[in-house]
């Protein structure tokens, strides 16, 4: 039993660790584009171990965010929707593990389980990037172009990155789990 604690917790650590990593050395190429793959460790995590253990990482994502100074912040209020409320939201994939270990355990066609992946993976990114639009409107919004709404200006700019990059975890996620299902069960020790 406290093996397995420990395990999960030095799991949730080396995959927040992993998001952290990847968004750090792989620059997106513009805020409103993001080919990016960093989410995709913390949505395999939830995945594989569940809504709480998902949550957790995405949280400590956010939080190594912030004390490396990799956190744009102009206000208390702004780094908890942006940086702890959004990279945990990435978590929610979560929500999907049950179903998906149901599916790769069953053996049912890689359509289905990548079917339900691909819900796990929108659910996330759309819950992160409700977050970055709300603080777009809110906190951003005075450096949308002369003539542009702070809303339009923060659907432009962070439904692109939604769109990028969700459409970028769900290519991986899509290929990574027909080939590598074992990632995503966990094996109990005897």
């Amino acid at each position: 039993m406290k093996n397995e604690r420990t395990q999960l917790m030095v799991e949730i650590a080396i995959m927040a660790a992993l998001s952290f990593l990847i968004d750090l050395f792989i620059p997106s190429l513009s805020d409103a584009v993001k080919i990016s793959v960093k989410m995709i460790p913390v949505m395999v995590l939830g995945l594989r171990r569940g809504l709480v253990p998902g949550l957790a990482g995405g949280l400590i994502w956010g939080v190594l965010q912030i004390v490396t100074g990799e956190a744009s912040i102009v206000g208390l209020v702004q780094a908890f929707l942006e940086y702890i409320l959004a990279f945990t939201a990435v978590g929610l994939t979560g929500l999907f593990s049950k179903p998906l270990l149901a599916a790769v355990s069953a053996k049912v066609s890689a359509v289905k389980q990548v079917t339900i992946a691909g819900l796990a993976v929108l659910l996330a990114s759309l819950a992160r990037y409700f977050c970055h639009f709300i603080a777009g409107i809110v906190f951003w919004g005075q450096y949308a172009p002369e003539g542009m709404s702070p809303a339009l200006n923060s659907l432009l700019v962070n439904g692109g990155a939604f769109l990028s990059e969700t459409i970028t975890c769900l290519i991986v996620m899509g290929l990574l789990l027909p080939v590598y299902p074992q990632l995503f069960v966990l094996k109990r020790q005897a």
